[in-house]
């Protein structure tokens, strides 16, 4: 609040990014509450939903390989430390039977989808990990990434990087006729690697568009029901994770959807029509709750518009004028062009932060340990950045020959 304060942007706040922990949630306690009370101001909630998978594939990998006690996984170890010994020319796809029958659907989906992210179609990837991981899914499935077939050696395999999981797993089932596992250790890598390539993997990549947050959701929930008849042990825990989070399937975000290329015409139809039939009113709790039944699975979109759905209109000023033309025409109307662009441009994931944190905490601990020293090196480097505002050579130049005052700024 300081922060904001001091850059004198609290007016402009509409919404909130963050982890779902319960210090950023607790009702009475958590930071969102208390941020929303000393704005004044209703917020949207936008929990990050990079998060949220996490806690799907964490609980997931937990059921299947069982808990560890130590903070690093025995099996990733083994199979780093066997890496070099492995002919990398050798590798087996996944041969399960299932991908040729029932599942052959989802897997030509799933591999259509990576190719196309892989070949730039679908925007930038962020991070090399994922890239990876696309790529090690196209090999899995038994096909050829753009940039052919290339095994990364494995890195760090801590709990905290859960990335590492995905990898990991991907690898040792292709190299396990080279890398000795247990039955157990076998069954676990085929089942995770298959929930991982066929229902993951896609959300987690798309998972970073606002419009397509309430409808990805809802399509993720709805292929974990159909994968019951796969793996009802998948299913089933990765639907009580995923319940606890349903974040964006509540009044107040649905209309997230209405903006959003994946949701049908005659769905958007449906969900002006609840809009208009319902009179605004403030929302008690920001998600819906889960309880196990085919409900949420079985209702569309227009099926979580309602009072509190006008909540999202107002915080973030949006000229709902183009909620009486038809849905068709949308594409031509200016209050529904400013309004895409409004929400295409918040945040539904706080890895920027993340990032600035982690890079920060790394060089802090890196330079020095020593708490006086550390403090003279920020001294430092604030006193330069005052004398060299920025990198152009002009500002350098200018420095050097002012009185040769600079030379001492450049030394230290």
């Amino acid at each position: 609040m300081t922060t904001l304060l001091d850059w004198k942007v609290s007016d402009q706040v509409v919404g909130i990014s963050f982890d779902t922990t319960s210090a950023n949630t607790g009702r009475l306690n958590g930071a969102c509450v208390l941020i929303e009370q000393k704005l004044g101001k209703d917020l949207l909630w936008l929990a990050c939903r990079h998060h949220v998978l996490e806690v799907v594939c964490g609980d997931v990998f937990k059921k299947l390989f069982g808990p560890t006690s130590g903070p690093n996984v025995s099996l990733f170890r083994r199979f780093q430390e066997f890496w070099p010994k492995l002919d990398l020319a050798a590798y087996v796809p996944c041969s399960d039977q299932r991908l040729l029958g029932d599942l052959s659907s989802l897997k030509n989906e799933a591999i259509d989808f990576a190719i196309n992210i892989l070949q730039g179609n679908a925007g930038h990837l962020p991070r090399e990990d994922y890239r990876e991981m696309l790529e090690l899914v196209v090999i899995f499935m038994g096909q050829i990434p753009p940039r052919g077939v290339c095994f990364r050696v494995p890195g760090a395999f801590h709990h905290a990087r859960w990335m590492s999981k995905l990898l990991y797993v991907l690898k040792i089932c292709m190299f396990q006729d080279q890398f000795k596992l247990t039955k157990h250790e076998s069954t676990a890598c085929l089942v995770f690697g298959m929930f991982v390539s066929l229902l993951y993997m896609k959300p987690w990549i798309s998972c970073t568009h606002a419009c397509d947050a309430p409808v990805n959701d809802l399509n993720f929930i709805q292929a974990l029901h159909s994968y019951k008849m796969t793996s009802d042990t998948v299913s089933n825990v990765a639907l009580a994770a995923i319940g606890r989070h349903l974040w964006y399937l509540s009044e107040e975000l649905a209309p997230l959807g209405l903006f959003s290329k994946l949701v049908p015409a005659d769905i958007k139809h449906l969900m002006v029509a609840k809009l208009l039939d319902n009179h605004p009113k403030e929302q008690s709790d920001p998600s819906t709750r889960y309880t196990g039944k085919d409900y949420i699975s079985n209702n569309s979109l227009d099926h979580f518009i309602g009072p509190a759905s006008h909540l999202f209109f107002s915080v973030l000023k949006i000229d709902t004028a183009f909620l009486s033309e038809d849905v068709e025409k949308w594409e031509q109307s200016e209050s529904f062009l400013a309004a895409k662009t409004t929400v295409a441009s918040l945040k539904v994931v706080n890895d920027s932060a993340e990032r600035g944190i982690a890079l920060a905490t790394t060089f802090n601990s890196s330079v020095t340990k020593q708490e006086e020293q550390k403090q003279f090196l920020f001294q430092i480097v604030e006193s330069h950045r005052r004398q060299f505002p920025d990198p152009k050579k002009m500002t350098l130049n200018a420095k050097c020959t002012d009185g040769g005052h600079s030379s001492q700024a450049l030394s230290d």
